[in-house]
This record gives C-alpha cells, sequence and structure tokens, in this order.
C-alpha cells in the first residue's frame, strides 16, 4: 500500500513538473506574439509616419499657392501628430513586451540578445500541440507503468 502511494505521488508530481513545463512555455508563446506584434506594428506606423510627413508638407504648400485652405492642411498635420504619439505608445508596448520575453526566458533585462519578429501562427500551434501531445504521452506512460508495477507485484 505504501508502496502504491509512493507511485502514485511519483505519478502525481512528475503530471505537475509537465504542466508547469507547458505553461511556462505557453506564456513564453504569448510572450513573443505580443513582442513580435508590437514590434511588427511599431515598424509600419513608422512608414506611415514617414509618408504623413510627406503629405502634410504636400498640403502646405498647397495651401501657400491657395489651392487648400489652411484648416484643410492642418488636418494632415493632426493625422501626423496623433500617429506620433500612437507610434510612442506601441514603443513602450515593445520595450515592455522585450522585457517579460527576457523574463520568461530567463534572461536580465540588460541582456544584449536582439529578437526578430515573426508571426507564424502555424508554427506557434504545432509547437503546443507537441507539448499538449508530449503531456497526454506522459500520462500513457505513466498509465502503462502503473499497470506494470501492478502486474509485477502480482
Amino acid at each position: 500500500l505504501e508502496e502504491d502511494l509512493a507511485d502514485e505521488r511519483f505519478v502525481l508530481a512528475r503530471t505537475e513538473a509537465r504542466l508547469a513545463e507547458a505553461r511556462v512555455l505557453d506564456e513564453i508563446d504569448r510572450a513573443w506574439v505580443r513582442w513580435s506584434a508590437s514590434r511588427l506594428q511599431s515598424a509600419l506606423l513608422r512608414d506611415l509616419l514617414l509618408e504623413l510627413q510627406e503629405l502634410e508638407s504636400i498640403a502646405q504648400r498647397l495651401a501657400d499657392v491657395g489651392a487648400l485652405s489652411h484648416i484643410e492642411a492642418r488636418v494632415f498635420s493632426m493625422e501626423r501628430l496623433s500617429r506620433a504619439a500612437e507610434s510612442i505608445r506601441i514603443e513602450a508596448e515593445v520595450a515592455t513586451s522585450a522585457l517579460d520575453l527576457k523574463r520568461g526566458l530567463g534572461l536580465p533585462p540588460q541582456s544584449a540578445l536582439s529578437f526578430e519578429p515573426s508571426l507564424v501562427v502555424s508554427d506557434l500551434v504545432a509547437e503546443a500541440e507537441a507539448r499538449r501531445e508530449r503531456v497526454r504521452e506522459g500520462r500513457a506512460i505513466v498509465r502503462a507503468e502503473r499497470v506494470y508495477l501492478v502486474a509485477e507485484r502480482d
């Protein structure tokens, strides 16, 4: 009976360890997706800001020659300023999510490690499925070991 109890505790501890590992890896996946999305969004906003600066300049020249009212030209300035503020917010998200990702990986915040953004969902799903399958297999192995131990005792 004590052996059975010890076996059950061992099985439970191993299962809990595998589940904890899967949770940590899932959290790292989420941090990676948050960081990648923020980083890609930041790059898109930088490109948009360059285009808006050019449009703002064109609108100002049109306003100077009277082809556009100064109020209409200011709409482009307001849009550029709005997107600049959004860009600052996104850059803060990039920095925060990079720190979260490094923390999840066990790296110090000042680590020189750099990441390349990637949002290939099929790879992330495949990795998550593989982890889930390892947990399931672990349970099957545990059940098989338990049957073996019972058979060995009998």
